[in-house]
């Protein structure tokens, strides 16, 4: 949950064409389409 504003915007514009990014501190943010698509 992004509580900054613009970190929502960031953290989504972060992967690029890539579907997963380490967010430091945080751990592993994945994405896909559909969902089940983030896990593979």
């Amino acid at each position: 949950m992004a509580v900054v504003d613009g970190d929502g915007a960031r953290i989504a514009a972060a992967p690029g064409p890539h579907k997963a990014v380490i967010l430091r501190n945080h751990g592993l943010s994945a994405v896909g389409d559909p969902a089940d698509a983030a896990a593979w």
